[in-house]
């Protein structure tokens, strides 16, 4: 299915939402019995739209328009709706072939503007529709009456870009980069970068110690969103992982991790990230265990790396 049949999939989907959705406010001129009834087979006829969508009827989509009845999509291009609908869609193809996703959210009125024509207007957040990934979308809809029915004579998309939503882990951009440490007898390097889809941070750090080899570390912070925390998981190149959990607490970040070492030897700790200024951070490792024997303290200065 191309982009101009997902664009249409999605219009009549809002229209449904926005003749069915429950949390509207509904402006008509003269609220009496009929335009409750008008309104009322604005819905059943938009519903009865969708469904003709639903099976991959064109005749079915056709007739749900007026004969000039026209479609605009966001980029502004006009279509004969009756036209597209035979155009792109096969006669009894199935359901599923044409996925109607449903909106997010959606708010929309609906005004009566005689006795034979009503104007829908809405706006819907799409990121459910079919595709995903879509901005928020306007929509206005005029429905006009013809003998008994009524039929769609004017569509129009106005796509809005969606304000991008907060993640928790954006506290921790300025932990983006690459690092380095020297210590009296340890040297640690440190590069952090965003996942492809930005739902982690992936970190890799390495660590040389005198008279011992190198040790490297695989590690992956997320947001959990069960228990509304940011976790971290971490594997070390001897075979060695841990999980860590953490916490800010005025400029610092406190993570506390628990683990098993490729000896089966159980550890925890209790470690602190605190930035200074863009280009340095202190890493103290405050309290840690190797099965409840204390494990020596530890302090570094990383500074950033800069191309």
């Amino acid at each position: 299915m191309d982009e101009r049949t997902k664009r249409l999939l999605g219009v009549a989907a809002l229209v449904a939402m926005f003749a069915t959705a429950t949390a509207r406010a509904i402006d008509v001129r003269g609220a009496d019995d009929s335009a409750s009834d008008a309104e009322a087979a604005v819905r059943a006829a938009s519903q009865a739209y969708v469904e003709a969508l639903a099976r991959g009827d064109a005749d079915a989509i056709a007739a749900m328009w007026t004969t000039d009845g026209v479609y605009v999509d966001a980029a502004g291009q006009e279509f004969v709706a009756r036209e597209l609908a035979h155009r792109e869609f096969d006669r009894g193809e199935a359901a599923e072939k044409h996925p109607l996703a449903k909106p997010a959210a959606v708010k929309s009125t609906i005004r009566l503007l005689d006795d034979n024509v009503a104007l829908e207007e809405g706006t819907a957040d799409t990121e459910e529709l079919a595709g995903g990934g879509q901005p928020a979308v306007q929509f206005s809809a005029v429905w006009v009456r013809e003998g008994n029915d009524w039929r769609l004579d004017h569509l129009r998309e106005h796509v809005v870009e969606a304000t991008p939503k907060k993640s928790p882990l954006d506290e921790l951009s300025w932990f983006v980069g690459n690092w380095v440490a020297h210590g009296a007898d340890v040297d640690a390097e440190l590069s952090v970068r965003w996942s492809d889809d930005r739902h982690f941070l992936l970190q890799h750090f390495t660590v040389r110690r005198a008279g011992h080899n190198a040790i490297g570390a695989e590690q992956r912070i997320g947001w959990d969103p069960a228990d509304e925390v940011i976790r971290s998981w971490s594997f070390h190149s001897d075979g060695g992982f841990s999980e860590g959990q953490w916490s800010r607490h005025d400029d610092a970040w406190v993570v506390a991790t628990a683990g098993v070492l490729p000896d089966g030897h159980h550890t925890s700790a209790t470690s602190f990230w605190v930035p200074e200024g863009e280009d340095v951070c202190w890493f103290k490792l405050h309290r840690g265990s190797v099965d409840d024997a204390e494990a020596a303290a530890l302090t570094l200065k990383f500074e950033r790396i800069k191309n």
